[in-house]
């Protein structure tokens, strides 16, 4: 009995809140769980412009406007800006949801969404959607964007204005977009992610691509993860692929048709060296002789050399492999070696230099007065020695002092 009161006491709880919810006619109200709010609107009932006002005893934060087949024009959503985000609810980004009948079409104008920014997660589902410029600029910067089924027309500035970064502010830090299980109508413009280069996450799924320009991603510098799963891709990638994306750290290649050749696999070295961890099978669907063959096991054994240094930094002469300390010893010995060289050199040059003793100066100029007087008495005295003429007495007395 005790139980079954609580239990009483609880319906009417839950019911009496939600009965003190406001909401326009062609909406209703879901409490789920007790804390995240859901106000869920039918097209086509509910009347546009939905109104800010409208709402009440919980505030919209979250918005799931189902079975949509047609015009959301300008101004299709007043007085949101006046939104208090101090009542925000952290168990739930502020969402918009937008769902699509079977086959139905969602025409948007750059200014639908008005008054939207304090929206934090968009997602648009089951629809046949053309992004006109500037569509999402209103909401500032979304913390995730999702976009599945249907169709999908891209215009070169549909994310312009538009920043996708994590907000961690409340749940699910992501900074995602995400375009999965619908068909692109058409190629990705040039430059059509530009405006969003600060995106941690571009999951683009299962759209129909059978080939991808390296332009498409090159500005998204703050790429973290990149999926490209599920798409028929052929042959190969351009080599350009991962140039500027060196925040890049996974990537999905699922499902892709890569023609085997040495030229065409470039990107699974390259992966390794920049450390981008590859996710799902890479497996080679031609030519014929390595079809269903792991690219790996196809680079190991036909495209890579191994050299004889290995992981060794060095130089390979022939079969040996000369290591970088090697290189560098041999160097400082040479360099030793000439050093010591000049060194004798220099020591021979001296030795030699002070055994000569010192060097005598030769006199330069006229000869000193008396010189040539004698220098004649010397030449009488050879002359006499040769004929054996004996010194005179003064030159006797001369000779012994």
């Amino acid at each position: 009995m005790y139980f079954g009161n609580c239990a009483l006491v609880l319906f009417f709880t839950v019911v009496t809140y939600s009965n003190a919810a406001t909401f326009p006619s062609g909406c209703s109200y879901n409490d789920l769980v007790g804390s995240v709010h859901l106000y869920k609107c039918t097209f086509g009932t509910v009347s546009l412009p939905l109104t800010y006002s409208g709402f009440n005893n919980p505030l919209p934060q979250w918005i799931q406007i189902t079975k949509i087949n047609g015009n959301m024009n300008a101004g299709s959503f007043t007085g949101f800006g006046s939104y208090d985000t101090t009542q925000l609810s952290h168990d739930k980004n502020p969402t918009l949801q937008l769902f699509c009948t079977t086959g139905g079409s969602l025409n948007l104008q750059a200014t639908s969404f008005n008054t939207m920014g304090y929206i934090q997660e968009v997602e648009i589902s089951n629809c046949n959607v053309n992004l006109p410029d500037n569509v999402f600029s209103p909401f500032g910067t979304l913390n995730k964007l999702t976009i599945s089924g249907g169709t999908l027309t891209l215009n070169a500035g549909s994310f312009s204005g538009l920043t996708i970064a994590p907000i961690d502010k409340y749940t699910d830090p992501a900074g995602a977009l995400i375009i999965k299980d619908l068909t692109l109508s058409g190629d990705f413009p040039t430059g059509v992610f530009s405006p969003i280069n600060g995106t941690k996450t571009i999951r683009l799924e299962n759209i129909g691509l059978t080939s991808i320009n390296s332009s498409v991603f090159s500005t998204n510098i703050g790429l973290h993860t990149l999926s490209l799963k599920d798409n028929a891709i052929v042959d190969t990638i351009p080599t350009d692929f991962f140039d500027g994306l060196d925040g890049l750290v996974n990537f999905d290649q699922t499902s892709f048709l890569w023609t085997c050749t040495c030229d065409n696999v470039w990107w699974w070295p390259k992966s390794v060296k920049k450390g981008i961890t590859i996710h799902g099978a890479a497996i080679c669907n031609s030519p014929a002789d390595v079809a269903g063959m792991l690219v790996t096991k196809y680079y190991e054994t036909s495209c890579a050399t191994t050299s004889v240094c290995g992981d060794t930094i060095g130089v390979a002469i022939g079969t040996t492999c000369l290591p970088i300390g090697y290189l560098v010893g041999f160097g400082l010995i040479f360099v030793m070696l000439i050093f010591c060289i000049v060194s004798l050199a220099c020591i021979c040059h001296m030795k030699k230099t002070a055994l000569a003793g010192p060097v005598k100066k030769t006199r330069k100029g006229p000869p000193a007065p008396g010189a040539n007087k004698r220098g004649g008495e010397e030449e009488e005295e050879e002359e006499a020695r040769r004929k054996g003429v004996p010194k005179r007495k003064d030159e006797e007395v001369d000779g012994c002092d």
